[in-house]
């Protein structure tokens, strides 16, 4: 029998194998990214070879795939500007192309570490809902939407906190 110790370690080892890393993100920054370009970086990749047969896997596993855009929002506020109303027509566009008509869509809201984390964390969530409801209104079927807001809780790796960078909105795909 294994002692309670060991137990623990082989359950957290288990847990910490079990928990996916951040998938890379596409930064389609700089403009106003075209439907195809948004479809080429959250669609998965077709698959070469399709395997038939008994004993061969029914779907392939993919991974989440995220980008980040520019959605500019007034200052301190869940109040969309109208480059960020171009960018989301894009978006839903692009999210209810075949390639991508079976993908979940994470729309994560971010900040960076200016204000409270309390006030950070509403402000971010307020967002991401905000841009759910316009792809809502975009064709984006709501039973394919969820929006959390992380405040300051995940900066760009590489940036610092208070970089303004880190003021961003993150759309996750999720097969």
């Amino acid at each position: 029998m294994l002692s309670k110790p060991v137990l623990l370690a082989l359950a957290v080892g288990a847990a910490l194998t079990a928990v996916p890393a951040l998938a890379e993100v596409t930064d389609l920054t700089g403009g106003v990214p075209k439907a195809a370009r948004i479809i080429d970086a959250l669609a998965p990749p077709e698959p070469a070879v399709r395997a038939k047969g008994i004993g061969a896997p029914k779907d392939l596993q993919v991974e989440e795939r995220r980008i980040r855009l520019d959605i500019p929002f007034a200052n301190n506020s869940a109040e969309l500007t109208g480059s960020a109303r171009q960018t989301l027509a894009e978006l839903a566009a692009a999210l209810t192309s075949p390639r991508l008509a079976g993908a979940r869509i994470v729309i994560e809201g971010h900040a960076n570490r200016t204000g409270t984390a309390d006030h950070n964390r509403w402000l971010t969530g307020e967002r991401a809902a905000a841009v759910s409801r316009i792809l809502y209104g975009g064709g984006v079927t709501a039973g394919r939407l969820s929006a959390t807001g992380f405040g300051f809780d995940r900066p760009i790796p590489g940036t610092k906190p208070t970089d303004g960078r880190n003021r961003r909105v993150e759309i996750v795909a999720v097969p």
